[in-house]
């Protein structure tokens, strides 16, 4: 490893700087990043300093580090990475200046600050009671990032989720959704609150931060209805208006309701300890080589079915009107308002009549005329499929293109789509692509190609090959049939494809292993990790964990018994390869050892989406090109921004200036939450490693 590694610290010498090849990056409306200067302490008593490198330095550029006006370094850092260790740091309050190229930047670091990250203080939304009388509390679930002030430094949007949010597969009520904005230092800017008739969950409230108007300054699209609340205090529709199922009736029964209901949480806090003794039982069997039993099985069954009331369609938004709305960035002010696109019709079109199908929703941002950036937002996956894009040009909202499967020439392209998205140029024309699941959308509205392999879960784009531009797309299905699929992303033309009979849950692709050509592919049923000709690199074990077993866990990969993560990847410890974010830690895979050794564990943080365990964001958001990570502390009163506290011997260009990653970390809130991935290899293989400054 070190040998390699060397050797490309020397390349750097004679390599050019980056430029992503698809985009004529001086036609795009990008945005205009600031130096992101960041200053940490850690607990070893030393600071660590970190800041941006961007297109507009020079190879090489001279750097010079200040602490309340006194220089550090005693000569200018021109190699390496822009990070700088504080071995001396101030028991005060200290401000940093990094000096260099044509940008400067500060931090100031606050004498009491934490050690590790940067807090964020949340306004945490008070409690509800649903209109049946139950009980519910916020958490911050998914963010995103937006320069709302054109300051070149990105605020926090967080989405706050009701602890009774779930899809229309269950009935009954949920809180609303609620939207706040926030500055890295706290500062709270507004709150927009999506009303009773914006079902909370995954499936519902995708949101979109962009500057779509080329301002310089950042908006937040979201579909909205009657009753939602902007930041200033402004109403959407008809404050009046609640369209959902059962409400009036529930409101009228709220007296009754109440001893139902503690019986209700009786039975489910029952079910729930019965359930971490079910899953302690297996893992005590995983650790033995043994498999469950057909008992074991069933008692997994019915718990996993209990979740579901039943066909009742309580607490749905089956009727009223939908509307699209592009709120102000630094107010939360509702800017403009139209209606949806698609329209909700009849229910059964979509293929049920309790909302489960037409209420889908996914939502996207791209480059789709090779100049702006425009605004995506879809419904539908299992069946009928309709993607409407939107132009905003500072006063008027505007319907770019609709695709739409009930269109005769598209019919095939329903029930194609994932719980997620991926946006691209993948056939190298200087515009934006849509992958939508296991088919694309070409950046005029019309379809680009279809695989008819249907719907999966996750799903990656990226350059996986080191000797070629391309993007190439790994995906996974559940169709019991098509198993997880590696793809040319233009063409759709499958480069391997590992069959399988189960639902195939998860997939993750990494370059994780110096000794493969390119980024290395896995899945819950890939039996094993492959590289890019689809060989298996490191067999999956045989013996325990084997995924697809009825061991209750079918979304994992197991090496050596140990399961290896399919949930996120970072950029974190320095080097060229990825590591793998799971939960509150980081992990190193370990090619050697086919083991994953834990390099930085989150203290004091809760994680989200169940066992997903995503982070509320993961990106380049602020110091050096290693992602940061946001989380949240279990009560939801803090965000924790955490960033990389290791040295690295690289400098690469902030990875939000690839547009392919910047618009992957915009649409991360997605569904179900998926890693950015930028869209040029990055990893130990290129023989000329052209985005080195």
């Amino acid at each position: 490893m070190k040998k390699i590694f060397t050797t490309f610290i020397a390349m750097t010498l004679a390599t050019t700087m980056w430029a992503q090849p698809r985009y004529n990056m001086e036609a795009l409306n990008k945005e205009k990043l600031n130096r992101g200067v960041v200053a940490l302490k850690q607990d070893d008593g030393k600071v660590i300093v970190s800041w941006r490198t961007l297109s507009s330095d020079k190879k090489g550029e001279a750097f010079d580090v200040y602490r309340n006006g006194v220089k550090l370094n005693s000569t200018a850092l021109t190699k390496g990475g822009t990070f700088f260790i504080d071995e001396k740091p101030l028991a005060t309050d200290a401000t940093y200046e990094i000096k260099g190229g044509n940008l400067n930047g500060t931090y100031t670091l606050k004498a009491d600050a934490p050690n590790g990250y940067i807090p964020i203080k949340t306004n945490k939304p008070a409690d509800g009671t649903t209109p049946d009388g139950r009980k519910f509390t916020y958490s911050a679930n998914d963010c995103s990032v937006g320069d709302v002030d054109g300051d070149g430094q990105y605020e926090i949007f967080v989405k706050w989720d009701p602890s009774n949010a779930h899809d229309n597969a269950h009935d009954g009520f949920t809180g609303s959704t609620i939207f706040d904005c926030y500055r890295l230092t706290g500062e709270h800017l507004w709150r927009i609150d999506m009303g009773p008739n914006i079902r909370s969950g995954a499936h519902y409230v995708p949101f979109i931060v962009y500057d779509l108007d080329g301002d310089g300054c950042a908006e937040l699209m979201v579909k909205t209805a009657d009753g939602t609340v902007d930041g200033k205090g402004n109403v959407i529709g008809d404050a009046t208006k609640d369209w959902r199922e059962g409400a009036a009736e529930a409101k009228k029964n709220f007296e009754k309701n109440k001893e139902q209901i503690k019986q209700e949480e009786a039975n489910r806090a029952k079910m729930r300890e019965e359930w971490a003794k079910l899953r302690k039982e297996m893992e005590e069997l995983r650790k033995q080589g043994k498999q469950p039993d057909e008992q074991m099985m069933q008692r997994m069954r019915r718990m996993r079915g209990s979740g579901n009331r039943g066909p009742a369609k309580a607490g749905r938004i089956l009727s009223g009107p939908e509307y699209m709305t592009v709120f102000n960035g630094r107010t939360g002010e509702a800017m403009a308002t139209v209606d949806y696109i698609p329209e909700r019709g009849e229910l059964r079109a979509w293929g049920d009549d309790r909302g489960n199908r037409s209420e889908r929703y996914l939502a996207a941002v791209g480059y789709f005329d090779g100049k702006r950036a425009s605004a995506v937002f879809c419904r539908g996956y299992y069946t009928r499929t309709v993607l409407a894009a939107w132009d905003w040009d500072g006063k008027k909202l505007t319907n770019k293109w609709t695709f739409d499967s009930n269109n005769k020439k598209w019919n095939s392209y329903a029930g194609q789509g994932n719980h997620n998205l991926r946006v691209g140029d993948v056939d190298g024309d200087g515009c934006d692509e849509i992958i939508y699941g296991s088919c694309a959308i070409d950046n005029d509205g019309t379809g680009l190609y279809n695989t008819r392999m249907g719907h999966g879960d996750a799903m990656h784009l990226t350059a996986f090959d080191p000797s070629t531009d391309k993007l190439q797309v790994w995906d996974c299905h559940e169709n019991r049939r098509d198993g997880s699929t590696f793809r040319d992303a233009a063409t759709g033309k499958v480069i391997f494809q590992l069959k399988s009979k189960i639902d195939v849950g998860r997939c993750m692709a990494a370059d994780i292993d110096p000794t493969n050509p390119g980024v290395e592919m896995w899945s819950s049923d890939s039996k094993g990790i492959r590289n890019i000709k689809g060989e298996v690199v490191v067999p999956k074990n045989q013996q325990s964990g084997s995924e697809g077993d009825g061991n209750g866990d079918d979304t994992a990969l197991y090496i050596r018994g140990v399961r290896v993560s399919t949930n996120f990847a970072i950029w974190w410890d320095g080097d060229l390869l990825r590591e793998l974010l799971d939960a509150a830690r980081v992990s190193k895979y370990n090619w050697n050892t086919g083991m994953s050794d834990v390099v930085t564990r989150f203290e004091g943080c809760q994680w989200n989406n169940g066992s997903k365990s995503n982070p509320c964001l993961s990106g380049d958001i602020i110091g050096d090109w290693r992602e940061d990570v946001l989380t949240r502390t279990q009560d939801s009163k803090e965000l924790r921004l955490y960033v990389s506290p290791i040295p690295t011997d690289y400098r690469i260009n902030c990875l939000m200036e690839d547009i392919p990653y910047r618009l992957s970390v915009a649409t991360e809130n997605v569904g179900y939450n998926q890693p950015p991935q930028a869209g040029f290899y990055i990893g130990p293989d290129k023989s000329v490693v052209d985005y080195l400054k």
